[in-house]
């Protein structure tokens, strides 16, 4: 029995053109969860660097004393309190950071304000620079903590 064209009415299997469009569906599909799968890696990758930064900058916040300068350590010196393995301690002591702080505003308690940087102090006469001489000074600052091409910052108070 055959039908017009010479194709058999009661044919088994598929043409070439409809195996042709199931490759490419189906090839699509895995193209799209190929690069679905490599954003999120990708993502996930960040994450673990901003998780990885944060906890190492956790370690500066236990150190008031380091929190409050200028100057380049290694994560060795902010981990020294702790109990560590011998191969984490070689790791930090191979990681340089930068701390930087700069003094935003400096208040105390005889009313005086430093302004904060950028900005114009207002006239003082002497009996009131000398009445604040023994005065609590209250300063407000910004920790800037580097490693790499990482960077963090804090706003940090302290009374002296």
């Amino acid at each position: 029995m055959a039908a017009r064209g010479g194709y058999s009415v009661g044919r088994r299997g598929f043409t070439l053109i409809e195996v042709m469009v199931a490759v490419i569906l189906i090839s699509t599909v895995i193209a799209a969860m190929l690069q679905l799968f490599a954003d999120n890696t990708r993502f996930l990758g960040g994450v673990e660097e901003r998780i990885d930064h944060t906890l190492r900058g956790s370690l500066l916040l236990g150190k008031a004393d380091y929190s409050f300068e200028t100057k380049e350590r290694t994560l060795y010196d902010l981990a020294d309190d702790f109990e560590l393995d011998d191969a984490l301690r070689r790791r930090l002591k191979a990681t340089k950071l930068s701390l930087a702080y700069r003094v935003e505003q400096q208040l105390d308690s005889g009313g005086t304000v430093t302004p904060a940087v950028g900005e114009k102090a207002p006239e003082a006469d002497d009996e009131a620079v000398a009445a604040v001489s023994d005065a609590v000074v209250l300063e407000i600052g910004e920790t800037t903590f580097t490693i790499g091409d990482r960077r963090s910052g804090w706003t940090r108070m302290r009374l002296q």
